[in-house]
């Protein structure tokens, strides 16, 4: 008999109820067992070691003096005879700004650092605070490097070391005139004089009718007409010692003269 049997345990069936007849979409989804998207395993980003802090530069006790500061800037601004663009505006502070044609910075200046950039946006020069001063041609080669501490070197036309010497009391004593030439073929408009005894350097901004000097310390001056990117009188070419002879009069019985020999013996 059915009596007689062991009562049987049932285990749970892991199979879900079936969805009732009466029972909608949304019920359904409800009472599924949601699923936890599997999360990534963080990776352990390695602490980059702490470099040491960089020793304080010691400036070279061989360096001159900067020339004095002006005890007051006067503003100066000029314009290009065509188009919108301020050429130059300097402040009543000392920092100045020069603008090619296309509204591109030539020079600028905050009375401590000087930069020049040449017309295609290129850096030319670097001159902080501390001293450090950097020339470079359009392509990136160094033209002069001067150090914080006192060194410096000169690299010639592909870049390399020329010259260069340990403290300010070895470098040239007369400064270094460099034209920032960005095309070679065509006339410089931004210059740079450099002294490398006292790591001082004044910028030259002339193109078109604009013709300004830039010092390192603040302030702007403007340049006579007529004078080289420097602010140089222009050197003329050397007269010419051959001299065109003027014809002699004529002898009795040769041709007849022409129009321009006659011309050149009433002169």
């Amino acid at each position: 008999d059915a009596d007689d049997l062991p009562a049987l345990k049932r285990s749970p069936s892991p199979v879900q109820p079936r969805p009732r007849d009466d029972m909608t979409l949304s019920d359904a989804v409800a009472g599924l067992s949601p699923k936890k998207p599997r999360e990534k395993p963080k990776r352990r980003r390695r602490k980059k070691p702490k470099s040491p802090p960089l020793p304080p530069i010691v400036q070279d006790a061989t360096r001159t003096a900067w020339p004095p500061q002006p005890a007051k800037f006067a503003p100066y601004e000029a314009a290009y005879k065509s188009g919108k663009t301020l050429a130059v505006a300097g402040h009543a502070d000392g920092s100045v700004v020069c603008r090619w044609p296309r509204g591109g910075v030539s020079v600028a200046s905050d009375a401590k650092c000087l930069r020049c950039f040449y017309e295609t946006g290129q850096l030319a020069l670097v001159a902080d605070a501390g001293g450090a001063i950097s020339v470079t041609r359009r392509d990136g080669r160094t033209i002069l490097a001067l150090h914080a501490s006192g060194g410096g070197f000169r690299g010639d036309d592909k870049g390399s070391c020329a010259e260069a010497w340990a403290s300010a009391r070895d470098a040239p004593s007369n400064p270094l005139f460099i034209e920032l030439r960005a095309d070679p073929g065509k006339k410089a408009s931004l210059g740079v004089v450099v002294d490398a005894k006292a790591h001082y350097a004044t910028a030259f901004f002339c193109h078109k009718n604009v013709r300004v000097a830039c010092a390192q310390n603040g302030g702007v001056r403007q340049l006579p007409p007529g004078t080289d990117v420097f602010g140089r009188a222009r050197s003329l070419p050397p007269p010419s010692s051959k001299k065109k002879q003027l014809p002699l009069d004529l002898p009795p019985g040769s041709p007849a003269a022409s129009h321009a020999d006659l011309l050149a013996r009433i002169r």
